[in-house]
């Protein structure tokens, strides 16, 4: 089997900060998540500035609280992923190798792992400034950097991967 696509790549802090900064902020449903504060935090002002009851400010500071906390988590998982790769790589950053073939994805890690996927378990795939996304339907991301392609490149290869998806 022939690669048509090839990425290889060092799984570093900033890809990490990338890749969960998405998954935290800026996938469909966490959108949704954060237009659904915003209305909360908008609705909790102007009735508090209308009523002039505190029950607003109260559920105001919820809402902050909440966000902080959203913020906090993913600032946590940043370094428990940034930790668990070095873990398992022996203390070095994780060397990544994706390759993509006609009916397939096979994606190596320097640890030793390695894992096949099929495209038909593909069901979106997202770009950010510096990855290719694609994501599967039990929402497991497969990552590509846009700048580490060494067979083919990253606008062929989301134009492929998108083929790939059954609509």
């Amino acid at each position: 089997m022939e690669v048509r696509y090839k990425n290889e790549y060092v799984r570093d802090l900033d890809t990490i900060k990338e890749m969960l900064a998405w998954s935290n902020f800026k996938s469909p449903i966490r959108i949704a998540t954060l237009v659904l504060i915003a209305v909360g935090i908008i609705q909790s002002v102007t009735s508090y500035l209308h009523f002039h009851d505190n029950t607003f400010l109260v559920s105001l500071v919820i809402w902050i609280i909440f966000i902080f906390l959203l913020i906090f988590l993913y600032k946590k998982r940043v370094k428990l992923y940034a930790a668990r790769d070095k873990e398992v790589s022996g203390g070095k950053e994780e060397e990544i190798t994706v390759s993509l073939y006609d009916d397939k994805m096979a994606i190596e890690a320097s640890s030793g792992g390695s894992v096949e996927v099929a495209y038909s378990s593909l069901k979106k795939i997202y770009t950010t400034k510096n990855l290719i996304i694609a994501l599967s339907g039990a929402r497991l991301m497969y990552i590509l950097k846009k700048d580490s392609f060494t067979v083919g490149s990253a606008d062929e290869c989301v134009a492929f991967l998108k083929s790939k998806i059954k609509r």
